[in-house]
Order: structure tokens, then sequence, then C-alpha cells
């Protein structure tokens, strides 16, 4: 039976909420700041009848899915009136995030990466999304930037997922990012954080099916 849920990731509910690393890895959070990203504009639909059928892990797929459900219904929660509010949601969370890193971790050591062919389209990208925001654990978002490297050659991995977890596994080590898909404030406006070789940054993300710099420093404007 195909499963009839959506998992919408937009412009709107797609917050990356980043926590600071002291030393670029895993370690107490010294500050927090909230990002917003208008890309990837994903829309996790389930995979066909044929495909589910096939799919290696179906109750993992379910189990990844729910944790997403809960990462975006969190990092919607933020309170907007006063710094309390601010310090709850940040607690709120840090405590989602550290839950789902850990389950992500028992994941990966049962299952490897869980590709397409392991949990479907929607899982994988489900999969990726809770990765992209445990920073509070960097060595583990490079372990899994690692695996993820090694199924795409077999399609199993999306592109786009691919370059934001590298860029956000290099801003994380204190490194400049690839893609320029790591954005932070700068004096009230959106910035990309450092670039290696910016000038060729746009061959960079066309090659893996992302819009040009200045057409996503405009979504990110909007």
């Amino acid at each position: 039976m195909t499963v009839s849920r959506k998992h919408v990731v937009t412009s709107s509910s797609f917050v990356l909420f980043s926590l600071s690393i002291l030393g670029g890895c895993t370690a107490t959070a010294k500050t927090a700041t909230l990002e917003t990203s208008p890309e990837p504009y994903y829309v996790f639909q389930p995979p066909s009848a044929e495909e589910l059928a096939a799919i290696q892990y179906p109750a993992l797929r379910e189990e990844l899915l729910d944790m997403v459900e809960r990462d975006q219904r969190t990092r919607k929660s933020r309170g907007r009136s006063d710094d309390a509010d601010f310090d709850s949601f940040v607690a709120r969370l840090t405590k989602v995030d550290r839950r789902n890193t850990a389950r992500m971790h028992e994941i990966v050591d049962e299952v490897g990466w869980p590709t397409k062919s392991k949990v479907g389209s929607d899982g994988t990208q489900a999969a990726w999304l809770l990765v992209q925001h445990a920073d509070l654990d960097v060595p583990f978002q490079r372990r899994c930037l690692t695996l993820m490297q090694d199924q795409q050659v077999f399609d199993e991995v999306y592109a786009q997922n691919l370059a934001y977890l590298t860029d956000r596994v290099l801003v994380n080590e204190g490194k400049e990012q690839e893609y320029g898909t790591q954005f932070h404030d700068v004096d009230g406006k959106p910035q990309p954080r450092p670039i290696r070789d910016a000038k060729n940054v746009d061959k960079r993300r066309k090659a893996v099916g992302l819009s040009t710099l200045d057409e996503y420093r405009k979504l990110m404007k909007t």
C-alpha cells in the first residue's frame, strides 16, 4: 500500500538552526543563530507503489519521516516575543537535534547510509536533513558526508543534498564552502559564508542542479 503523506520543505518551513561549535567539533554550543534557506524546494513525495514495494527497510523509512516531522515542527515553534522565549526554543531544539543525531548514529551503524533503495527517495532526503541539522556532532556529519559521496556514483543519493551537506561540514570545520549554500546575517543582510574559488562557484552549483548564487541570494532576501 502506498503511503499518502507528503513532507514539504519550503522557504517558509525550511529553517536551518545552527549552533556555533567550539573548535569545530562536538562540544557545548557557545552561541546560537537562526538561518533560513529558500532552497532546496523539496517536497518529500512518497515513492511509487513499485518503489515502495522494493524498499529494503520500510519501517525505517517511516521512522525517518516521523523524525523529520518532529524536526520541522520544532523549528517552526520559535518564540518571538523576548529572549526567554528564544532561550526556551534553543533548549527544545537542542534536545530534538541531540535525540535525532543519536538515533541517526544507530541507523548508520546498523544499515550504512539510508539510500534510495534502502528507505525510498523521501526517506533518504529525510536522513540527509537530519544529518544537516546535526551541528553539535560535526565528526558524524563528516562521516555521513563520506558515506553519501560513496553512494553518489550509484545514484543512491541526491546531488543537491550532497552539496548542502558538503558546505555545512566545511563551514562547521571552519573552512571555506564549495557551493555557497550557507548564509548568515551581516548587518541585518543575508551574506554567504566564505566560498573557495568564488568566481567559479556558479559552475559548481550548476553541476549539481542548483541555481546561480545571485539567484539564490535574491531568494534569501524575499
